[in-house]
């Protein structure tokens, strides 16, 4: 009997607030459109045999309802270069509303756990969670800070995936304090620290012409 794959999700949380219009959005689109033209092939073509890769995006706002929006559905990695998805490109007056940073890395939680039962999948191995944002988390219920202590064993809502699963931060353009607001979601283990991949990246200084890369870079040692 063939041993069973396990399952891996890439999740792209994607801040669409009001503040990201204008240059933020432009580097959204062109680097998304990298992962979907180039990143995914690559992936693939990689790809240890044993894991299934699954994608998922979603985009946090106040305007959506319980501040989140699906763009894409965990789908498996072969069938979205098989069907030949695209990513579209978002209107830059698309982004609009408040930040409910919080509301979006909930609904990965909710995600991680099984459709039927609520209990968590025990096929799956720890997600990996990409936040793409300028900080400045100032909305929604839970709050920012709520949801990074769902980590925490003593907590009512303790997320064994969220503790375990590999967090990068990447921020656009952002203030000191939103900075080190963002950095406090990054972790990643010292296997991938050693590879090369850090839990935060900033656009807004050394990493300036290069973050489209850095998101292709990302994707690809996220999904190892």
């Amino acid at each position: 009997m063939a041993e069973e794959k396990k399952k891996k999700t890439v999740y792209f949380v994607i801040d669409a607030s009001g503040s990201m219009q204008g240059k933020r959005s432009g580097i959204i689109n062109t680097a998304m459109r990298g992962v979907f033209e180039n990143v995914i092939p690559e992936i693939i073509a990689a790809q240890d045999n044993k894991v299934e890769l699954f994608l998922a995006i979603l985009l946090f706002s106040d305007r959506f309802n319980d501040g989140v929006k699906w763009i894409l559905p965990k789908t498996l990695m072969e069938d979205i270069a098989n069907s030949n998805v695209k990513w579209t490109d978002m209107p830059d007056d698309d982004f609009y509303g408040g930040t409910p940073t919080g509301q979006g890395l909930l609904a990965v939680i909710n995600d991680c756990k099984h459709a039927t039962n609520g209990e968590t999948d025990l096929n799956a191995a720890a997600p990996a969670i990409i936040l793409i944002s300028d900080g400045d988390a100032n909305t929604g219920d839970p709050s920012y800070e709520e949801v990074l202590d769902y980590e925490n064993k003593d907590n009512i809502n303790y997320s064994e995936p969220f503790r375990h699963s590999v967090r990068v931060a990447i921020g656009i353009d952002v203030t000191t304090e939103c900075k080190e607001q963002l950095k406090r979601f990054g972790k990643v283990s010292k296997k991938m620290a050693d590879k090369g991949l850090e839990p935060y990246y900033d656009h807004s200084d050394k990493y300036d012409d290069k973050l489209i890369e850095i998101i292709k870079s990302v994707t690809k040692m996220t999904s190892m």
